[in-house]
């Protein structure tokens, strides 16, 4: 009872908290004033937020790739005031309005205003797989703010307790930290909690400061996602959060951002008194409207671990280098480069076809002549994203496929692979895999739904008892524990079938915190020619009814 009473207690003191603070928002009128719309601070970064800004991603002057977008650049072409606004019931009382329409807790004065809410992610369900219920059990707290339009922050804390459907549970438990009971996948480590279920904390935050018209600078802990699709094979937010640090500039048709990040990696211990292993990536990313209609961005990463006799690496710091040659400088061992290409193109009735295309390795001669050669590690994207389709505002349709070879991502060491806390910083199934996206979201009003089908086939290893070799899906595992040097093909291995249907309709009690009561089913289909431990064979059908605010997204097409 201790936790409930606890947000009782914080509910009355926020009521108590906002009377003599004698705020701002005392009518429906003051409401629409909410200066968050012009502020530097983050849209939250989700798929039913950002599903919704097809008219921003469709402007030409709109460069969408790296996200999160800040609600002053987004305003600036959405009225995000007046889509929120419009949807405000007319209630007069107190509780009315915060709970309808507004922020808990909103104080505004000339240069500076302030929200904080109370968040949940209360979820209860059935995975027919289990003789027990699934839940997931969030309280959290958002506070957000910003001094004049030159300085956002915010910041989320999370408790969390959860049990899911079977699959992702074992898959939690096999993502395992040496010190940790297991990793949530989208979430961090836990620890167990009740009868097979995980406690798993979770705060994320940041700063963003404007020193000059062209520059926004953040810093914070927090994900990152760049790309137009509904996956991204450059850098994607499915995983856990990490520590950041950000450059944008942005002048003339050019977005460039450089991002810094401090990770963990979790596989092992570190044997030098430190509780976790820290690893760091730098990445930079081009954004370039070309024209009117096409798009094209550049990308380059790169990851490098810290030893005994290297941190940071300073070198990395310069924001206008080739990571590849810096790479080959420091030696196979002191990093782990990769590259990329997108390329966009806007149609005037909607439509917005994207692309990407990642190279981790790449050796031309090779390529050319010996395609299935194992160090030929690349992986593209094809997609199209339909915004308000056959003109009906709010629906919109999109079709992607995804095709990564074996070993991408991956290194000679786990720690040099493209991960964070055992989970993928790209697509979160690794490499080695095929995948067909068909997606669809519709909103009128407050209420909502979402459809989408994942149709893929992926390549995983064998039991060690039957193969120890590494067929290039599991980025955990060195290539150098590879199958063959040559005769590498995608899908290789032991090869897995995986089928997802989703489907999710809501209504939307609070436009202001993204509140909404919901209801979704997940239809999965998975067969392996080679039974796997963690990875459960067979049909799931998971169902859940819940209520959730705007909180970080999960994923749970694995």
């Amino acid at each position: 009872m201790r936790k409930p009473i606890l947000i009782g207690m914080i509910f009355f003191l926020l009521s108590q908290f906002n009377i003599h603070a004698q705020s701002t928002s005392g009518s429906p009128d003051q409401a629409t004033q909410n200066n968050i719309y012009v502020s530097p601070i983050p849209l939250p970064l989700s798929k039913d937020t950002y599903g919704q800004l097809g008219a921003y991603v469709l402007a030409p002057a709109s460069l969408t790739a790296f996200k999160p977008y800040l609600y002053r650049d987004v305003s600036r072409v959405i009225s995000l005031r007046k889509r929120d606004t419009s949807l405000y019931f007319k209630k007069h009382s107190w509780l009315g309005r915060k709970f309808w329409n507004e922020n808990m807790l909103d104080i505004r004065g000339e240069d500076y205003w302030f929200h904080l809410d109370p968040y949940v992610d209360l979820q209860l369900g059935k995975d027919r797989r289990l003789d027990t219920y699934t839940y997931n059990n969030t309280r959290a707290v958002r506070v957000e703010g910003a001094l004049k339009d030159k300085v956002g922050f915010y910041s989320v804390i999370m408790e969390s307790q959860g049990r899911f459907a079977d699959y992702f549970n074992e898959y939690a438990r096999r993502q395992k930290p040496y010190q940790a009971y297991a990793v949530v996948p989208g979430r961090d480590v836990s620890k167990k909690f009740g009868e097979n279920g995980f406690d798993y904390p979770v705060s994320v935050g940041g700063i963003v400061v404007t020193p000059m018209k062209y520059i926004d600078a953040s810093f914070g802990f927090d994900k990152h996602f760049i790309g137009d699709g509904y996956r991204s094979l450059f850098l994607s937010n499915t995983g856990a959060p990490y520590t950041y640090l950000k450059i944008d500039s942005h002048f003339w048709h050019i977005r460039y951002t450089n991002l810094w990040t401090w990770q963990r990696d979790v596989m092992t211990e570190t044997g030098t008194g430190e509780p976790i292993k820290r690893k760091y990536t730098s990445i930079h990313y081009l954004d370039w409207n070309a024209t009117k209609h096409l798009n094209i961005g550049l990308f380059e990463s790169v990851t490098w671990a810290k030893t005994e006799d290297r941190g940071f690496d300073v070198q990395y710091l310069n924001p206008v280098i080739l990571f590849r040659a810096m790479e080959f400088s420091n030696g196979s061992k002191g990093g782990n480069a990769m590259m990329g290409m997108s390329v966009n193109y806007r149609l005037d009735m909607g439509i917005k076809f994207y692309s990407q295309v990642l190279f981790d390795e790449l050796t031309m001669s090779k390529f050319i002549h010996q395609k299935d050669y194992w160090a030929n590690k690349y992986g593209y994207q094809l997609g199209v994203h339909y915004y308000d389709a056959l003109r009906l505002p709010g629906w919109h349709l999109q079709a992607e496929y995804n095709r990564v070879r074996p070993y991408t991502y991956s290194h000679r060491s786990h720690e040099l692979a493209f991960q964070h806390v055992n989970q993928a910083m790209a697509h979160p199934w690794g490499a080695n895999f095929d995948e067909f996206v068909f997606r669809t979201e519709y909103l009128h009003k407050r209420w909502y739904g979402i459809g989408q089908v994942n149709l893929g086939r992926k390549g995983f290893d064998y039991p060690e008892e039957v193969d120890e070799a590494s067929y290039g899906g599991d980025l955990l595992r060195s290539y150098r524990d590879r199958v063959a040097n040559d005769g590498i093909h995608i899908l290789q291995g032991n090869l897995g079938n995986i089928k997802i249907g989703y489907l999710e309709g809501g209504y939307v009690l609070n436009p202001s915190t993204g509140l909404k009561v919901f209801g979704s089913v997940l239809l999965r289909h998975f067969t392996l020619q080679t039974p796997l431990e963690h990875f459960p064979q067979g049909n799931t059908a998971w169902f859940n009814l819940g209520i959730r605010s705007n909180l970080p997204d999960w994923y749970f097409d694995y």
